[in-house]
């Protein structure tokens, strides 16, 4: 009898234990479909280490399931009834290496540099590198023309010939001029400045209505280690007996410089008439003598 009334008590108490929560779990989806405007059970829920669950389902107006999840001490995330839980993207944090700017195009949120869909992280820029100084402005030197120094041109080459002032007809006579490089100091343009002169061609006029051009001045027959009455660069042979007005017209190729700086070429060439100089034509002839003419004693004929 005693172990009969134990038995009947303790399934009393599992039938209680067993209903009790099926009865408050009907009562509370009672109550949801109520407050829901839901028909049937929406009961379901389970506790968890720092999170309760809450889980409903049944017949409503409108029909699917939803799932209600409290956050606890381990985090989580709100659900969306229609998928899967929406991200929660952070704003993004400019540091020190990375700048926040602008993007041009849309930004994928979560992914690459573009968290927020509205800012891209940029690479660090670069120092800017200092462009270099511009060159100094030098103050311009109006252009210099050939009139311009044309008053300093040098005037004071000579002509020589040998034989000195007289030729042999159908004999060379050399001739030469003494023209040579120069540099005058003068103003030029308001300014000190130094003029050079450079002998560049020599045109010779004969006078006998024939001319030679060459490059040099000449030498005399012993500087080139010549013979007397030998030809030359500069040489010439009249044909006739008679006075003949020989020229010379040095072209002088000038260039200029201000405070001993460089020199400045000028374009062009100044022409500088040298002469004329008389030289007398004679005829010459060959005539036996006892001794050479031209000393103390020369014989008859010299």
């Amino acid at each position: 009898m005693r172990m009969t009334t134990a038995m009947l008590v303790v399934l009393v108490t599992a039938t209680i234990a067993v209903t009790a929560p099926a009865n408050s779990a009907q009562a509370l989806g009672n109550d949801c479909a109520m407050k829901n405007n839901r028909s049937g059970p929406c009961i379901g829920g389970s506790i968890g280490s720092g999170s309760v669950g809450l889980r409903a389902s049944g017949q409503a107006t409108g029909t699917g399931t939803g799932i209600l999840t409290s956050k606890g001490r381990d985090g989580g995330k709100a659900a969306s009834p229609d998928g899967p839980p929406t991200p929660v993207v952070p704003h993004p944090v400019p540091r020190q290496d990375r700048l926040a700017a602008d993007a041009d195009g849309g930004c994928l949120p979560g992914r690459g540099s573009c968290l927020d869909g509205r800012h891209a992280f940029l690479p660090p820029a670069r120092s800017p590198v200092k462009a270099a100084d511009p060159a100094p402005v030098v103050e311009g030197v109006p252009g210099v023309t050939l009139e311009d120094v044309a008053q300093f041109v040098p005037r004071s080459a000579s002509i020589r010939s040998q034989p000195n002032g007289w030729a042999l007809v159908g004999v060379p006579v050399n001739l030469l001029t003494d023209a040579v490089a120069q540099v005058v100091d003068g103003v030029l343009l308001g300014r000190p400045a130094q003029v050079r002169f450079v002998p560049v061609s020599f045109a010779w006029d004969h006078g006998d209505g024939t001319t030679t051009a060459v490059e040099g001045p000449g030498a005399s027959w012993a500087q080139l280690g010549q013979g007397d009455f030998t030809p030359t660069a500069t040489s010439h042979v009249f044909a006739t007996v008679g006075d003949r007005q020989v020229s010379v017209t040095v072209a002088y190729a000038p260039s200029y410089r201000f405070d001993g700086g460089a020199w400045q070429s000028i374009p062009g060439t100044l022409p500088v008439v040298v002469g004329p100089v008389t030289i007398r034509v004679v005829q010459g002839s060959t005539v036996l003598v006892p001794g050479p003419c031209g000393t103390r004693h020369a014989g008859p004929g010299c």
